[in-house]
């Protein structure tokens, strides 16, 4: 059985520079199904089934939706294992936390990441954590490059 590596770190805790390394070493190093940073939306993603199912059925898409999507995601992933002799690598922000309440809690992406895989691939999980208040700060520091005014104590009140 062939293994898919997925990565799941947070957002500020080096993800994207991560991100990057992976998809400049797409089938040369390894074969990388995740998020690519780029300026251009529809250049994030090299598959429209790969970003759906990373930042829709593992976020927000109810369960019945879910499932009836599941053997799409497993034929497109299997196809992807299948056509590759590299390791296979998936990378999203969106795995380990919430970043609305409408998502789902991290315990059901994850079920649903190894339901999806359970059939046709082994999982090994790569999380990426960074200490909450260094995320805060990070963050607060982008706010304030988008024209954010508030101090970082009003900021975390938030």
């Amino acid at each position: 059985m062939r293994t898919i590596y997925v990565h799941g770190g947070n957002p500020k805790a080096f993800s994207t520079s991560l991100q990057h390394v992976f998809a400049r070493n797409h089938n040369k190093a390894v074969t990388y199904s995740g998020f690519t940073p780029q300026n251009t939306v529809d250049k994030w993603y090299e598959n429209s089934l790969v970003s759906k199912f990373l930042n829709y059925d593992l976020r927000v898409a109810s369960t019945r939706s879910f499932e009836k999507n599941v053997p799409f995601y497993r034929d497109k992933f299997s196809e992807i294992l299948e056509n590759s002799a590299l390791p296979n690598l998936l990378s999203s922000e969106n795995l380990m936390m919430r970043f609305s309440f409408a998502e789902i809690e991290v315990e059901e992406k994850l079920a649903r990441l190894a339901r999806t895989f359970e059939s046709i691939s082994a999982v090994k999980l790569i999380g990426v954590f960074r200490p909450i208040l260094s995320s805060c700060q990070s963050i607060y520091l982008e706010y304030l490059k988008q024209g954010y005014t508030e101090d970082f104590t009003y900021f975390q009140s938030e």
